[in-house]
């Protein structure tokens, strides 16, 4: 005979198993740099869609396009423009809630005034955590300029 028995197939079988479970645990998690990046992006997103923009803070779905909660529960249910969906699985934690960006990219503090009352006058730190490792993601005051460390 030149055929294989079912004994050796199930054999087989079983050390590929074993081997490829071996692998996964080789496998590095990177679901907090992965969280880190999406956040990161959403807030520039929201940046761009504001410069050049006159929001009128009155209507909510201006106040979408140029406002970002920092809220794991409402960012994930938030309805963005763009057709990629991403699921953040990270809790994050911020100093400030709600940061809107006006027609020059400039950060404020919940809404947008024409005094720049509500002008960020410090930095918002934005603390993604998961597995008890963490991330930062710092919006600067004034400039709007957003990086992650």
């Amino acid at each position: 005979m030149k055929a294989f028995t079912l004994i050796e197939l199930i054999f087989v079988i079983v050390i590929m198993g074993i081997l490829s479970f071996i692998a996964i645990s080789y496998i590095p998690d990177n679901t907090l740099v992965d969280d880190t990046k999406a956040l990161k992006n959403l807030i520039k997103l929201k940046e761009t869609y504001a410069l050049g923009y006159e929001a009128n803070m009155s209507d909510d779905n201006d106040k979408k396009k140029v406002c970002i909660t920092f809220d794991k529960n409402i960012l994930n249910n938030e309805e963005n423009s763009s057709k990629i969906r991403y699921y953040f699985k990270s809790d994050i934690s911020s100093n400030i809630k709600i940061v809107c960006f006006d027609k020059f990219g400039r950060p404020f503090d919940n809404s947008i005034d024409t005094k720049d009352e509500n002008l960020l006058h410090k930095n918002v730190t934005i603390t993604l955590s998961y597995k008890n490792k963490d991330k930062n993601i710092i919006i600067y005051q004034i400039t709007g300029y957003v990086e992650w460390k």
